[in-house]
């Protein structure tokens, strides 16, 4: 199943299985918040 980050719940842990093909800036953008292949994490609330 492929979820994207803007349609994930807070609070939510999941674990980053690969990139598109077609999201070369998203992908960057994941990269450069160090979101790897196999890196865990969960979506917190900004207030």
């Amino acid at each position: 199943m492929n979820l994207h980050l803007g349609n994930m719940a807070a609070g939510k842990r999941s674990i980053v299985t690969g990139y598109t093909r077609d999201s070369k800036n998203y992908r960057a953008r994941l990269l450069a918040m160090g979101l790897t292949r196999d890196t865990s994490f969960t979506i917190t609330p900004t207030n």
